[in-house]
C-alpha cells in the first residue's frame, strides 16, 4: 500500500528473527540525501521500532537484531487474535514525480 510518502506491507507474526528487504529500481532520479527510513510497528499504542534505511548507497537492508520487549509483547498478544504487524518505508528526500513504488515482503 501506497500512502503519500509512507510504503506499508503486512508482516506475519510472531516477528521474525531477521528481515531482509531490498530496494529495486530506478534510484537516479533520487538525491544523494534519498533514502527510505525501514520500520516495524504491531499497533498505534506502541511506538515503532527503526530497523535501518535504504539509499541508492545501500539498496538492501538485513536486519537480525532483537526486538524491544513492548513491541515483543504487543506482537505476541496479536499474533494470538491472528492479527499482523506492519513493514513501513518512509521517504525522506526528493524522488522523480514520475516514479513507481512497489513494497513486497
Amino acid at each position: 500500500e501506497h500512502n503519500g510518502s509512507i510504503f506499508h506491507c503486512q508482516l506475519v507474526l510472531p516477528l521474525p528473527k531477521y528481515l531482509v528487504v531490498f530496494g529495486f529500481g530506478n534510484w537516479d532520479t533520487s538525491t544523494e540525501e534519498t533514502f527510505l527510513s525501514a520500520e516495524v510497528s504491531v499497533s498505534p499504542e506502541i511506538k515503532p521500532q527503526r530497523i535501518g534505511m535504504l539509499s541508492s548507497a545501500a539498496r538492501c537492508l538485513v536486519w537480525q537484531e532483537e526486538w524491544r520487549r513492548d513491541l515483543m509483547a504487543a506482537a505476541n498478544a496479536k499474533a494470538e487474535r491472528g492479527g499482523h504487524g506492519i513493514l513501513s518505508l518512509i521517504l525522506n528526500g526528493q524522488v522523480g514525480d514520475d516514479e513507481v513504488y512497489t513494497l513486497t515482503a
